[in-house]
């Protein structure tokens, strides 16, 4: 019975082992997916980068303020103006 504990703990302790590394391995793959994600920005979100420069000047903004005003202007852009903003992001 001692024998067959012992072969059973090594099975569990390799399947165990065994896990880990694939986990290891989907964790390193989701991050490097998770970096490119976070490389990427938006034209909506360099515009707003830009706007918010404009208007920080007022003291007496919100954040939830200035994010209302960056989506009004980024509205209003006509396609062509946001063309603009989409050939930034290809730079």
């Amino acid at each position: 019975m001692g024998a067959l504990r012992i072969v059973v703990d090594v099975i569990e302790t390799n399947a165990i082992v065994t896990l880990r590394a694939e986990n290891e391995k989907v964790r390193t793959e989701n991050e490097k997916l998770r970096s490119e994600l976070n490389k990427y920005q938006s034209p909506y979100l360099l515009f707003s980068m830009e706007y918010r420069k404009r208007i920080v000047a007022d003291p007496h903004i919100t954040l939830g303020e200035m994010a209302k005003r960056c989506a009004a202007a980024w509205a209003l852009l006509d396609q062509d103006a946001k063309q603009i903003w989409y050939e930034k992001i290809r730079e």
